[in-house]
């Protein structure tokens, strides 16, 4: 007979677990403290140009337990495109991918149903013809360089400083299921922004991470729901970046490096 009340007693205490925590159920959570529902954007300020496009990261648990979903302030300058969910329902709009229309800033916000803090991304979207290189000089000034004995020099000059960056620090921080990627690199002389690459896979057919930054450092979260994939034992991630000149002239690839969870 005891061990009958003591197994309904477990019954018992399992149900209000799960009553808690919303298993099945869909009830709200409101056993758990409030700051269980952590909630993150990968970045906060970013600049891109006319028909590119931004893809914006939250994390936490308001992300893996909630739903997220995404505005734009002016979606005449930028606005959003897609909308990723992870798998097995949780996740739910975790990911978003902003196209640039037209010059302008605009600020993109993420909201969860479980955390009431609002996250944003103020985006600059500049002019594509800003990023347009020159590849025709006019004959007068072609001329007047010559007469100098250095036009050819004055336009190779230009290209050869742009030197690919080089990757002086990268990290990925974090358990198997959540963490932080982090990446540093050298300052490129005559560079406007740089385009940094994350990917699973060495070839970089399977981009986590495609952006431009005007910094020389990157950092951005992951959750093994949505960036890694299931099925992932030990995530790798390799990393390679370029700088971009203001004429919108690409360097070369940097050396790849990789690294796994530390």
């Amino acid at each position: 007979m005891r061990i009958k009340g003591v197994m309904k007693k477990a019954g018992i205490i399992m149900a209000a677990v799960l009553i808690g925590i919303g298993v099945g159920i869909g009830t709200p959570v409101t056993a758990l403290p409030s700051h269980f529902y952590s909630f993150s954007i990968d970045k906060t300020e970013q600049s891109i140009k006319e028909g590119e496009e931004l893809t914006l990261t939250v994390s936490g648990n308001a992300v893996l337990f909630g739903a997220t979903t995404w505005s734009s302030s002016d979606e005449s300058v930028a606005k959003i495109d897609s909308i990723e969910s992870g798998s097995f329902g949780l996740n739910k709009g975790y990911r978003a991918k902003v196209k640039g229309i037209k010059e302008g800033t605009a600020v993109i916000t993420a909201q969860n149903s479980k955390n009431t803090e609002a996250l944003t991304c103020k985006v600059t979207v500049r002019r594509a013809s800003d990023d347009q290189q020159e590849t025709e000089k006019p004959d007068s000034t072609e001329q007047e360089n010559t007469e100098q004995g250095n036009g050819d020099q004055n336009q190779t000059d230009a290209e050869k400083k742009l030197q690919a960056p080089k990757i002086t620090s990268a990290t990925n921080q974090g358990t198997r299921k959540t963490g932080k990627l982090t990446a540093a690199w050298t300052n490129v002389n005559g560079a406007a922004q740089y385009q940094i690459q994350i990917s699973s896979k060495k070839d970089f057919s399977d981009l986590k991470t495609n952006d431009k930054t005007r910094e020389t450092s990157y950092s951005t979260t992951w959750h093994y729901y949505n960036y890694v994939g299931t099925g992932a034992k030990n995530p790798v991630y390799y990393y390679r970046v370029r700088a971009i000149g203001a004429d919108g002239a690409y360097s070369s690839w940097s050396e790849v490096v990789s690294r796994a969870v530390e």
